[in-house]
């Protein structure tokens, strides 16, 4: 119901700056119509969803301990990490 109403938002996205139109046209335009079904489900439908910023990254994983943290971002808003746990000699 909502995968022609969303196309053409993203049409209009391509002519006039819109909220998400960048993600639109970058990521979602580029999915097949199966796909862009599923993304509008899961968006619709989260069990739970928490997104961090890159400050909350860094400080979960240095406050459990892991040095050297990397962080890479796609598209600004889900993270990569990557750290290492110092070796605990006994």
């Amino acid at each position: 119901m909502l995968y022609w109403p969303l196309r053409a938002y993203m049409a209009l996205a391509k002519r006039v700056r819109v909220p998400l139109g960048d993600y639109l046209d970058r990521v979602v335009s580029r999915l097949d119509a199966d796909k862009v079904r599923l993304v509008i489900y899961d968006q619709l439908k989260p069990a739970y969803a928490k997104y961090y910023t890159h400050a909350e990254v860094r400080a979960l994983f240095e406050g459990a301990g892991f040095e050297e943290v990397v962080t890479h971002h796609r598209h600004g808003y889900s993270w990569t990490v990557r750290g290492k746990r110092p070796l605990v000699t006994a």
